[in-house]
């Protein structure tokens, strides 16, 4: 477990390389599909214990022309698109049945699925993250914020 603390850590302070965060996933993502049993069932109790964590202030700021973009895995936001009012939600897909990562939505990535999906000229107006990791897509966005518990602050 001081493995996984310790990886979570770099990751969310922004210091994990893309070729680190993807072999890990690797790693964690064979430990998850041997003892996970049911995914729909396991998606279904993660977002009963894990929805009141989703920001209402942040929630009540989407709309049909925002996109999500997101590290997390597909299968994970099955089980919530449906409450998210974003017109698009990229993610990291996986193949379940090889279990391995298709795509890595993480760092550059992003901004390459981006693109692909909206377009060498799409602009972002405005980009909330969590994580600074998604230096990126901060950079591409004409306003950028930092959420943190309740608090946004502008991302200079």
């Amino acid at each position: 477990m001081p493995m996984v603390t310790a990886k979570a850590m770099k990751y969310k302070a922004g210091f994990m390389p893309i070729e680190e965060v993807y072999a890990f996933c690797e790693v964690m993502l064979g430990v998850f599909f041997d003892n996970c049993g049911d995914i729909n069932e396991i998606v279904r109790s993660f977002w009963k214990s894990h929805e009141k964590k989703l920001k209402p202030f942040m929630l009540q700021k989407l709309t049909p022309d925002d996109v999500i973009i997101s590290a997390s895995p597909r299968f994970l936001f099955n089980g919530i698109a449906g409450r998210l009012n974003a017109g698009s939600i990229i993610c990291t897909e996986i193949d379940e049945k090889n279990r391995k990562i298709g795509f890595l939505c993480y760092s550059q990535n992003k901004v390459k699925a981006f693109r692909e999906s909206f377009g060498e000229d799409a602009v972002i107006d405005e980009f909330y993250t969590d994580n600074m990791n998604d230096m990126p897509l901060i950079r591409l966005a004409q306003k950028a914020f930092l959420v943190s518990g309740n608090d946004i602050s502008p991302i200079a």
